[in-house]
Order: C-alpha cells, then sequence, then structure tokens
C-alpha cells in the first residue's frame, strides 16, 4: 500500500514504529505531539551561550563568535527588497501572479515584519544568493544572518514548547527558508532535517483547532504556501536528493492531508499552486513509480496496473487527446498558458515511462542494459527534440520544474551531441539563475559521463531512499 493508502492505516503504523531522532536546531518538543514519527533535539544545548558554534550547511563550515560582514539598516533593505524582487520569482511560478495566490508575497513580507525568524531566514537567503548571482562579498553576512535565524527559530519553538502555543506563520515560513538557503548551499546536510521539522510543525499546526475534522482546520494562504512548498521539497528529497540514503521516509499521512487541503482550496478557488506546478497525483504517481524502480516486488499487480492506467491518462492529457474525464481529480488546461511548464510537464511524462529501466532511478548497476525497452532510443530522441524546443522558449531557463525531467535523462543519454545539449541546458540555468542546486546537478552528470557507471556506493539515490511507509 502506498501514498494513495494512507489514511487511518498509515496513522497506526506511524504510531507503532520506533522514533527516528532528526538532528535539528532547536527544543525536543515531541512530549506535546505523541503521533509524531520523529522528534526534535536541542542543538546547541541550552546551557550554553550565544557564541556556541552551529553546523552551518557550507561544507566543513562552522562559525562561533560571528566575525561576519555586519550588514544593517540600508543594507537590510536592499537584501530585503532583492528577496521578493529577484530571488522569489525564481523558485515560485510567477505565472500565477493573476490567481488567488498572488497575494502570498505580500502576507510574507507582512509575516516577515513579525517574527524575527523569517526575517533572518529571508535575508540569509536574499545574501547567498546574491554572492553567488554577482560575486559580491555577502556570504559572510549570509552566515551570519542564517546563524541569527536558527537562534531565533530556538527561541521560538522554546516559547511553543513551554507555553503550548499554536505554531506561527512566520515559524513555519523561517523553517522553509532555512531549506531554501540548503538549495542555495554546496553541501545538503541540512535540509533533510529542516524538512523533517517543517513536516512536523505543519502536521502540529494544522491539527491545533480542529484535529477531528480535516475540512475543518483553518488555513491561511501561507500555510498552503507552506504545504505547497513542503511537497516539492519531499518530492525532491525522496527521488533525486544526494543525501536520500539516510533513510528518508515519505510520511503518508502528512502527504495525504496536505494534498487535500491543497485540492479543498483549489477547488474553492482560494489558492493555486505557487510551487508544485503540476497535480499533486502526478508527483505521488512518480514517486510510486520510483519506488517500484527499486523495489522491483514492493507493488501488487493491481497497484502496479493502477499506475499504468494513470500514466496513461497523463500522456493523452499531455497529447490533448481525449480522456474521459479526469478520474485522478486534476485540472490541466492551465498548462495550455504558460509553455515552459507544458514542456516540463511533457519532459517529465517521458520521463515516467523510463523509470524502471534508468540505472538512476532503479536497482542497475550500470548502463549496458539501460535500453532493454524497445522503446527508450526512440523515448529519447523525443526528449532531447523537445528539450531543443523548450530552448526557445524566453522563460524555460527560469522554469525549475524543467530541471529534474532534464538532470534524469541526462543519465540515459549516450554521445556527444546529445550530452552537449544536456550540459548547456544547465550551463544556461545557472547562468541565468545561479542556483546552487544546477551546479550540483550538473556535476554530478558530468561525473556520470566520464565515467559511465552508477557504483552502488556511490550512487545518489540508493535502494533505500525515499521509501514510502507501506501498511
Amino acid at each position: 500500500m502506498g501514498l494513495d493508502q494512507a489514511g487511518d492505516s498509515a496513522r497506526s503504523v506511524t504510531e507503532e514504529r520506533p522514533a527516528v531522532v532528526v538532528a535539528w536546531p532547536g527544543l525536543t518538543f515531541a512530549s506535546g505531539l505523541r503521533k509524531m514519527s520523529s522528534t526534535i533535539r536541542a542543538y546547541p544545548p541550552q546551557d550554553q551561550d550565544d557564541n556556541v558554534a552551529v553546523t552551518l550547511t557550507e561544507p566543513q563550515t562552522r562559525i562561533g563568535t560571528c566575525s561576519a560582514l555586519h550588514v544593517k539598516g540600508e543594507g537590510e533593505l536592499i537584501l530585503h527588497g532583492y528577496f521578493f524582487t529577484e530571488f522569489l520569482p525564481l523558485i515560485t511560478l510567477t505565472w500565477m501572479q493573476d490567481t488567488p495566490s498572488r497575494s502570498c508575497p505580500e502576507a510574507l513580507r507582512k509575516s516577515m515584519l513579525e517574527h524575527e525568524d523569517l526575517k533572518y531566514s529571508i535575508l540569509a537567503c536574499s545574501a547567498a544568493h546574491l554572492h553567488q548571482s554577482s560575486n559580491t562579498q555577502s556570504l559572510p553576512a549570509a552566515l551570519e544572518f542564517y546563524h541569527r535565524a536558527v537562534k531565533e527559530v530556538q527561541k521560538s519553538v522554546r516559547r511553543v514548547h513551554e507555553k503550548g502555543l499554536q505554531i506561527s506563520d512566520g515559524l513555519v515560513m523561517a523553517v522553509m527558508c532555512l531549506i531554501v538557503y540548503g538549495v542555495l548551499s554546496p553541501d545538503q546536510d541540512s535540509t533533510l532535517s529542516h524538512l523533517g521539522a517543517v513536516v512536523h510543525m505543519l502536521k502540529r499546526r494544522i491539527n491545533y483547532n480542529a484535529p477531528n475534522n480535516l475540512d475543518d482546520r483553518p488555513t491561511t494562504l501561507l500555510d498552503l504556501h507552506a504545504l505547497d512548498s513542503t511537497l516539492f521539497h519531499i518530492f525532491r528529497v525522496a527521488v533525486w536528493h544526494p543525501n536520500a540514503n539516510r533513510g528518508f521516509l515519505v510520511d503518508t499521512e502528512f502527504w495525504s492531508m496536505a494534498e487535500r487541503l491543497l485540492k479543498h482550496a483549489n477547488d474553492a478557488g482560494t489558492y493555486s499552486s505557487l510551487v508544485l506546478g503540476f497535480p499533486t497525483s502526478f508527483y505521488k504517481m512518480i514517486l510510486c513509480m520510483v519506488q517500484y524502480a527499486r523495489e522491483p516486488g514492493c507493488q501488487s499487480e493491481k497497484t502496479l496496473a493502477g499506475l499504468e492506467t494513470e500514466l496513461n491518462f497523463y500522456k493523452a492529457a499531455c497529447e490533448n487527446e481525449p480522456t474521459n474525464g479526469s478520474p485522478f481529480n486534476t485540472n490541466l488546461d492551465f498548462y495550455s498558458a504558460q509553455p515552459s511548464v507544458a514542456y516540463a510537464y511533457r519532459l517529465c511524462i517521458l520521463v515516467a515511462t523510463l523509470i524502471p529501466i534508468n540505472p538512476f532511478l532503479s536497482k542497475q548497476d550500470g548502463t549496458s542494459d539501460i535500453f532493454l525497452g524497445q522503446e527508450a532510443p526512440s523515448i529519447i530522441q523525443q526528449a532531447i527534440a523537445l528539450l531543443c524546443e523548450a530552448s526557445l522558449e524566453p522563460e524555460w531557463y527560469r522554469c525549475y520544474l524543467g530541471c529534474w525531467p532534464v538532470f534524469i535523462f541526462g543519465f540515459c543519454v549516450s554521445g556527444t551531441e546529445h550530452v552537449q545539449v544536456i550540459r548547456h541546458d544547465f550551463e544556461t540555468r545557472l547562468a541565468v539563475s545561479s542556483l546552487q542546486e544546477y551546479r550540483r546537478m550538473l556535476n554530478a552528470l558530468e561525473n556520470f559521463w566520464a565515467h559511465p557507471y552508477v557504483p552502488e556506493s556511490e550512487r545518489l539515490l540508493s535502494n533505500n531512499a525515499g521509501k514510502m511507509i507501506h501498511v
């Protein structure tokens, strides 16, 4: 049983399995969160002073008494403006500005003024990206702001724990920004722990007022944006995060809850995805297919038949063929309104058809049998042609939804010409957006092309990465 069959039974399994400690800067407040599958332990301990070393997301970087560049007054205002005008459009779907979600940036700006933890998290992201995009000397400031953000988050978590308060919008979004800071960093050590923390926070926050009826649980615009963003980060961690082999489990209870709340808001016209872009059911299908590729015996014939039916539905919708209605309760009409998203969606469909024989996503140790499927060479040709076509679209290289399928196809191509198409895509993305995520992907591909096999010990995605919680 996978994501689509979580429900109450998944909840009982979550309660029964042993707790997994997540190293995260904050207090252990699991005593009030009995259903959580993980706990959050204090790091650094409370009895140490403010000069304690805090592990950052820069490789081998620790800071004690921060000697970073101090950015005050006008400098903070510049970074504040940079986040909303330059950085945020790179990690959200800006073409959704005519939807109810257009108020999200303003809600975030208002919350930032009220919450110090969110303020410093945002400033850390701005300074880190400004350093990467313009080669300014703002990295010390980014490290200082990150350090301050961690300390403020600790204080906020302590207040929640000691006073039994509801977790605020600002605290949730502050930790979400710490995840984003990790995306900007060359190293990803903190991402899993921050992601685990934000999942637990959202579950507690949404359960706070109406624990017995999901439809009665109040959600703010930032709640929905946080759910939207968290599902996307769960996907990227479970499918291709370089540290996914540390035993990351997809929390099926949380996924089902988030999916239902987002669908309810979308149907009511109060929220449209600013991050996911594709229906949550599409992401869930990919996760289930990747799980099957890693563990061929983990899915029943009935489940596999359902995945095939669902994939065929998305193929037909992608090709504008009649689908006799959507059995997956999703609306795909908006894809035609944004060409770059449409290209990303079509590439993801092609990737899905190759998942079982992709050496990066399956158990295979090499590429000698990658073309066992008779249709694989044709699919690769289609993908390359589609990618060349997408490159003519002005917004393509700013569309982060396209990076995952391009990355996965990079492990399927052979021949200098095809390799160069993939390489050019990531080099251009880097030039346009300066997101460190793309550099990590390109480096992984360059290593693979230089040594076209994926040893078990070095594979970015291990066989145990991103497993679903089975019932």
